[in-house]
């Protein structure tokens, strides 16, 4: 429970936790493993919720000018997240055949 709290006072832990999905997405190309990479989109969209609800306690303890970089890193990470994720198959498909070709 204080940890959760932590995430939630803290300004900078959830910027960082953005690393989590992204090294389980890395580790789900490298195993080619979907489930994997299903798993790190799902972590991504519970960090963004948490984000955000860590956005509006800044608010709540009227530390709003911290809500910024919060809300810049989410929004510049989201859309290339979902862009690689959404084409993970070509992706692994166009690496595949590169490796095939060596």
């Amino acid at each position: 429970m204080k940890y959760i709290k932590k995430y939630f006072l803290i300004w900078w832990i959830p910027i960082i936790a953005y690393l989590i999905p992204y090294i389980i997405f890395e580790l789900g190309m490298i195993l080619k493993k979907e489930i994997v990479v299903n798993l790190s989109l799902a972590i991504f969209y519970l960090n963004v919720l948490g984000n955000i609800i860590s956005a509006i306690v800044q608010i709540a303890i009227k530390k709003w000018y911290l809500l910024f970089p919060q809300i810049i890193v989410s929004a510049f990470l989201f859309f290339p997240f979902q862009y690689i994720l959404c084409f993970q198959n070509q992706i692994s498909t166009v690496h595949t055949k590169q490796f095939q070709k060596i």
